[in-house]
């Protein structure tokens, strides 16, 4: 069950990819449009339906694919994420629960490798919360291990961009 609901997901995920990569013109008119076309509001309910599932079902899955969604946000323009405005209560509140799992070493190797990815990139956005990600707590050797998982397949915009990453190292 929560198996379907995360490939209806990616899949409602990559319709909106789709809808940024064939949108033209300036990022100005890129934003516009993805305005029109409610690229921004149905990225938001995706967002929203991720959080739902790990409410309902600690999916790790779910929160893996919310952090990027929430960290992508904030790295990438707009005209290129299609995210802005996700809710800040939802993002303190996964700050704070994975920042629970690393102390409580609940998080797998997969995740530790994206967390310290992220923090690299955009070390700013994490330290922003009241909350302090305990990323000294996770295991820096790990860093360079980015293509330890080869099933990135059907797993929303966070699957391609570490299908991406892991053509690069490779």
């Amino acid at each position: 069950m929560i198996k379907d609901i995360l490939y209806n997901l990616n899949k409602d995920e990559f319709l909106l990819r789709d809808k940024i990569k064939n949108t033209n013109g300036s990022m100005e008119d890129i934003v516009v449009q993805l305005r029109q076309d409610k690229v921004i509001n149905k990225y938001q309910e995706i967002y929203l339906s991720y959080n739902s599932i790990y409410i309902q079902f600690q999916n790790l899955e779910a929160l893996k694919r919310m952090i990027f969604l929430q960290w992508y946000s904030v790295s990438e323009p707009l005209a290129l994420s299609g995210l802005v405005g996700l809710s800040n209560e939802v993002q303190k509140n996964n700050i704070k629960v994975t920042e629970n799992l690393i102390k409580d070493n609940f998080i797998d190797k997969e995740f530790k490798i994206m967390l310290l990815h992220y923090y690299a990139v955009s070390n700013w956005y994490f330290d922003s919360f009241a909350i302090k990600l305990s990323i000294d707590k996770l295991d820096l050797k790990d860093m360079s291990k980015v293509a330890c998982v080869e099933d990135f397949d059907n797993r929303g915009q966070m699957g391609e961009y570490w299908k991406s990453l892991n053509k690069l190292v490779r």
